[in-house]
């Protein structure tokens, strides 16, 4: 990447309209007509790609779907590094959580949140209003086995609130949500450290390489303030899919749909959540005071792009397909819990928006 830094950008920005050219010159050539409308639908980084072409290249596509979004990428990366430093031992590196840590933990959750939604599924609904008393998980005495350490406690605490500014005082990224610590029995571990090298934190060489450009880089130097302000000024505009005006997009009629799992441990749905009010507190549109043309779909219990306790299954392709060529607001779409290829059953997810 550094003996080629166009590559960044063209992963950054162009990679998904230089396809979109090409798609339709070939769909052009194969049927000897153009394409009578176009999409693009992406999870994850996927979902970073279709902001993208939303906000960089709006003429690009009639409707988007957007999962999970990696959008706010350097603050993503930052919170994989959050993440790393609050479950490992400053300079050694060495564990301080594990799962079976995150097991017991998200028990004691479960405990103290499930039934608030008035159901004991296993599943925290609205992880925005479960206010567990933290001091209650602590062991009293080394023998309690119902419980975590002092020090395992205010690291979690810590993983939740998220990284922040020291100087400024502004939230870097949103914490992970409650409920998402251990889904899938997997949770925060996929990305608190290089699944390669434990002790690295995941996605090192986006700081030692991207960022620093320093082979030695020592993720226990970072500093939360001119690191993180000398990392923003220098990738953000280049990699960032975080520009919250999609008037361009929506003066054309076309749609966008976003979706995110409310139980993701990799990318938290509240910067998707944060994201979404703000373009449409930025964004106009034709017949605006009637008509919103951009919904956002959160599912309680899934995971990232998929899987979890819940439903683990989300599909808003065909609403949004219906949406656009027939200018049908989706309302309801269903969730899906699939086991053994088999659907166990469905739930109804609302719009956030409606």
């Amino acid at each position: 990447m550094l003996a080629a830094p166009e590559r960044m950008d063209y992963w950054g920005r162009t990679a998904v309209h230089v396809m979109a050219r090409y798609a339709k010159m070939l769909i052009n050539t194969y049927y000897q007509q153009a394409s009578e409308y176009n999409y693009f639908a992406g999870c994850s980084t996927g979902g970073h790609q279709a902001l993208a072409s939303a906000q960089y290249y709006p003429h690009d596509f009639d409707g988007i779907v957007a999962g999970a979004p990696g959008h706010n990428r350097v603050a993503l990366n930052a919170a994989f590094l959050w993440l790393y430093q609050q479950s490992h031992q400053a300079n050694t590196g060495k564990p301080v959580l594990d799962r079976d840590d995150l097991a017991q933990y998200h028990h004691l959750l479960l405990a103290a949140c499930d039934e608030m939604d008035g159901q004991n599924d296993g599943i925290i609904e609205n992880p925005a209003v479960c206010k567990p008393d933290y001091s209650s998980f602590i062991c009293a005495n080394p023998e309690q086995t119902n419980c975590l350490s002092e020090d395992k406690v205010s690291r979690i605490k810590r993983i939740h609130e998220g990284p922040v500014d020291p100087v400024t005082g502004r939230q870097i990224y949103p914490g992970f949500p409650i409920g998402s610590e251990f889904t899938s029995g997997v949770g925060w571990s996929a990305y608190w450290a290089d699944p390669v090298d434990n002790s690295q934190p995941a996605r090192a060489d986006f700081w030692r390489y991207w960022v620093f450009e320093q082979e030695d880089w020592d993720p226990w130097q970072f500093n939360w303030h001119s690191d993180w302000q000398f990392a923003t000024r220098k990738l953000s505009p280049r990699i960032d899919a975080t520009q919250t005006d999609l008037t361009s997009f929506f003066e054309q009629g076309s749609k966008l749909l976003l979706f995110h799992g409310m139980a993701d441990p990799i990318v938290s749905y509240t910067d998707s959540a944060v994201y979404f009010n703000q373009l449409i507190a930025d964004s106009a549109w034709p017949e605006k005071s009637t008509s919103t043309p951009a919904l956002l779909y959160l599912i309680p219990g899934m995971s990232h792009c998929g899987g979890g306790e819940g439903t683990n299954y989300f599909d808003p392709f065909p609403a949004l397909q219906h949406w656009v060529e027939t200018d049908t607001p989706p309302q309801d779409i269903d969730a899906v819990r699939f086991e053994n290829g088999k659907v166990l059953y469905k739930k109804p997810i609302h719009p956030v928006n409606n």
